[in-house]
């Protein structure tokens, strides 16, 4: 039932003193971080010899700062405006109904959304879905239950990739968009064998389809970004902490009282402050700190050992695309081509309001609601006897909603 507004607002004003001056912290440490990371771009040397010498007893990775790289600015919005040049963009995305038990269905959908968007004469478009329907009935009960949520996820990553390399390839496409970061492993569990085995086949499949953007096209390949909108990645932050432990700037900095604010800061907000609208990063190298000695040997095998045979190259950079700076992943092959990826960048998000337009039409073709297309395929299953009997819970539910 609802909730009562005045029981919540009070709780709120017990705390609202103590959140304003967290958050009063927390801009001095975003000053104090803005500062130090400018200071540490004219140190790009010895910056990036810090991060690649760590060793790594807290985090596994962290941003290694490219020094042949630099910032870039162009106008935002774009001008000229690159729709009138003409270009051609592709892009994907997913959503699914998640098997349940308690309504007697032992199968989901996926449905992937396809766009393409040709811009300039003649201008071109396709909006369009293609559902996948999965039999979960058909796996034991470990498959279907032990951390089933990313084996789905995992599985819908790999259909994105799949169709956005086919949309790519038949429009001979100038740049295609994946919503989310390249590097997908993260998705493995450590403690979950059988759901591991399931999510590295996707995750092998995702993979064979990312290397295939460079090989396409006769060899010229088609330019592939994945677009992290709002990251919570802290990759910089952590490397700029580390830079600080190394003394890479003097001893009043690293006995600042608000370099402990740090932690409270994510790529996003640094980079949202120190990026004007329409200026790109320089380029970072996500990278793998050395393990030390007691978490090399405290480190199982299995999960972790296999997770390079399927990671791309990737670089990393940060782009202000007018009301925050998102994080952009790139193929390593891609960067000779970083200026025309961000022009086009600037360019979608022009269009999409601050957002790529292309990926925004791609949501809007993979959405599926949780009540109508919900039971349109329940409907289904059950047209064909694959729907079990509702359990009490369920029922009850539904009886109690009417009831009101």
């Amino acid at each position: 039932m609802p909730y009562e507004a005045s029981d919540v607002l009070s709780q709120i004003r017990k705390d609202a003193a103590q959140a304003r001056a967290l958050l009063n912290e927390q801009r001095g440490a975003l000053e104090l971080a803005a500062e130090l990371y400018q200071r540490a771009c004219e140190r790009l040397a010895d910056w990036s010899e810090i991060v690649r010498s760590k060793q790594g007893n807290k985090y596994r990775l962290y941003a290694n700062p490219l020094v042949n790289s630099h910032s870039v600015a162009l106008d935002y919005p774009s001008s000229p405006s690159l729709p009138a040049v003409g270009y051609c963009v592709v892009a994907t995305d997913s959503s699914f109904i998640e098997p349940d038990k308690h309504r007697g269905a032992f199968c989901h959908l996926i449905n992937v959304g396809r766009v393409m968007i040709k811009y300039g004469d003649p201008q071109a478009a396709v909006l369009e879905a293609r559902p996948f329907h999965r039999p979960d009935y058909l796996n034991d009960i470990e498959e279907r239950y032990v951390g089933f949520g990313r084996a789905l996820q995992a599985e819908c990553t790999a259909k994105e990739i799949e169709h956005l390399l086919d949309l790519a390839v038949m429009h001979r496409a100038d740049i295609a968009f994946f919503d989310g970061p390249l590097n997908q492993t993260v998705l493995l569990l450590e403690n979950a064998p059988v759901i591991s085995r399931r999510v590295k086949e996707n995750l092998k499949v995702y993979y064979e389809y990312l290397r295939a953007f460079e090989t396409v096209l006769g060899g010229s390949g088609i330019p592939v970004v994945g677009y992290n909108s709002r990251t919570n990645s802290d990759l910089v932050m952590r490397s700029l902490r580390k830079a600080v432990e190394a003394g890479l700037f003097s001893a009043a900095v690293r006995n600042d009282p608000r370099v402990p604010m740090f932690s409270y800061l994510d790529d996003g907000d640094l980079f949202s402050y120190v990026l004007a609208p329409g200026v790109r990063s320089i380029t970072f190298q996500p990278w793998e700190a050395k393990k030390s000695a007691d978490k090399a040997a405290d480190e199982s095998e299995g999960i972790s050992s296999g997770l390079h045979e399927y990671e791309v190259d990737i670089r990393v950079f940060y782009l202000n695309v007018g009301g925050s700076a998102e994080r952009v992943d790139v193929p390593v092959w891609c960067l000779p081509q970083l200026d025309r990826i961000h022009q086009l960048l600037l360019s979608q998000c022009t269009l999409g309001d601050d957002f790529p337009a292309a990926l925004s039409l791609a949501d809007k073709q993979a959405v599926l609601t949780r009540g109508e297309d919900r039971e349109t395929y329940y409907t289904l299953l059950e047209m064909e006897d694959l729907l079990r009997p509702v359990s009490y819970k369920a029922r009850s539910k539904r009886e109690a909603g009417r009831n009101i």
